[in-house]
C-alpha cells in the first residue's frame, strides 16, 4: 500500500542519513533477529545515559567509568554482531556510521576519552533519532489513515470556535473559553470553567457529546492501525517464507534435471541393487515435495495480497514440475528393473 510505502521510505532515510539506521528489512533472517534483539539492548543503554546526563546537571558527585564501559559495550556487540550476520556489509556500515563512531572513537578506556568525554557522551544521545524518526513515522500513518489528519484539524477549529461561543454566552475571557472547549470535547473536564447559562448549559451537553465521538474515532484509527500493522507484517512474512521456498525449488529442480540427465546417459549400466537405492532416494525427494504442495496450499488460505498469492500459485507451478520429473524417473527404474 502506498502509505506503508511512504513511512518505510521515511524511516529508512532518516535512520541512515543521520547513521542510525540498524539491519535493513531486506537482509537475512539472522541478522534482522539479532537486530530486533539489540534494539532492546540499545534501549536499556540509551536509558543508562540519560541517567548519567542528569546526575550530571544535578551534580551528583559519582564514578561513571564502569557505565560507559557497560555502553559502550552494548553498542559495540550491536555493530559488529550485525556486521558479522548481514550480507551486504557495506550498506550496513554506511546506514550506521554513527554507531561506527561510537564503537571505533568513543571507548572510555582510550587515552583522549577524558579530553573528549561530553562530546561522546553527545554521540550516543544521537541513537535517541533511530527510535523517534519511527515513532514520526507512525504518527504520520495515523494521520494520513482515513484523513485523520483532516478530522484533528476540523476538531482544532471547532475548540477555537465553541471556546468564542462559549465565552460569549458565559461573559468570560476567549481563554478559558477555549480552555473549556478543549477539557470538554477531550472528555477530561476539570470543572475549573463550568458554563452558568442555560444556553450555556445546552451548548456543553452538545460538546460532551461531540467529544464522546471524537474520542471513538480517535479509539478506531488507532486501533485500525494497530490491526493493520499487524497484518502487513503476516503478509510480509508469508510472502518472505515464499520467496524463498521457491528458490530452494527451483534450486532441487535443476539439481534434480541435472541428475535425471546423467542417469538418463549411465541407465543401461545402473545394476538392481543400485536402482533400488535410487528409487528410495526418489520416494524421499516425493515425500519432500508433498510437504511443499502442502505449504503451498495452506499459504494460499492465509494470505489476502494478490502478488502474493501470484507468487504461491508460481510456486505450486515449480512443484507440479518437479512432480513430474519424479514420476518419468519412477517409470525408467521400473523399466529398468522388470528387464
Amino acid at each position: 500500500m502506498p502509505i506503508q510505502k511512504l513511512k518505510k521510505s521515511i524511516n529508512i532515510n532518516m535512520r541512515a542519513v543521520l547513521g542510525v539506521g540498524g539491519v535493513p528489512a531486506s537482509e537475512n533472517a539472522r541478522a534482522r533477529r539479532f537486530g530486533e534483539l539489540m534494539e532492546t539492548a540499545v534501549l536499556i543503554a540509551l536509558a543508562l545515559v540519560f541517567f548519567q546526563v542528569f546526575a550530571q546537571i544535578f551534580g551528583v558527585q559519582a564514578e561513571f567509568r564502569f557505565i560507559d564501559v557497560l555502553i559502550w559495550l552494548v553498542f559495540a556487540v550491536e555493530f559488529i554482531g550485525s556486521l558479522y550476520l548481514v550480507d551486504d556489509k557495506w550498506r550496513y556500515v554506511r546506514f550506521n556510521w554513527m554507531n561506527a563512531l561510537i564503537v571505533f572513537l568513543a571507548f572510555p578506556l582510550l587515552p583522549w576519552w577524558e579530553a573528549y568525554a561530553i562530546i561522546f557522551q553527545s554521540l550516543r544521545l544521537a541513537l535517541i533519532f533511530r527510535f523517534t524518526v519511527h515513532f514520526f513515522g507512525t504518527a504520520l500513518e495515523i494521520l494520513r489513515r482515513n484523513r485523520f489528519g483532516q478530522v484533528l484539524g476540523l476538531a482544532a477549529l471547532l475548540v477555537v470556535f465553541a471556546g468564542a461561543l462559549f465565552a460569549h454566552l458565559e461573559h468570560r475571557t476567549i481563554g478559558d473559553g477555549i480552555w473549556w472547549a478543549l477539557v470538554t470535547v477531550t472528555t477530561v473536564g476539570y470543572g475549573d470553567v463550568v458554563p452558568e447559562t442555560e444556553h450555556g448549559r445546552l451548548f456543553g451537553g452538545a460538546m460532551l457529546l461531540i467529544g464522546v465521538l471524537l474520542f471513538s474515532l480517535v479509539t478506531a484509527n488507532i486501533s485500525a492501525f494497530l490491526v493493520g500493522e499487524e497484518q502487513s507484517r503476516i503478509e510480509e512474512e508469508i510472502l518472505h517464507t515464499v520467496r524463498d521456498t521457491n528458490e530452494r525449488v527451483i534450486a532441487q529442480e535443476r539439481a534434480l534435471a541435472r541428475h535425471v540427465d546423467a542417469l538418463l546417459q549411465r541407465l543401461e549400466t545402473i545394476e538392481v541393487r543400485s536402482a533400488e537405492q535410487l528409487e528410495k532416494s526418489v520416494e524421499r525427494l516425493a515425500q519432500d515435495i508433498e510437504v511443499l504442495a502442502r505449504n503451498q496450499a495452506s499459504m494460499l488460505e492465509r494470505l489476502g495480497d494478490e502478488g502474493g498469492r501470484r507468487e504461491v500459485e508460481r510456486l505450486g507451478a515449480d512443484i507440479k514440475r518437479v512432480e513430474s520429473a519424479v514420476s518419468r524417473l519412477h517409470q525408467l527404474i521400473e523399466e529398468k528393473k522388470s528387464s
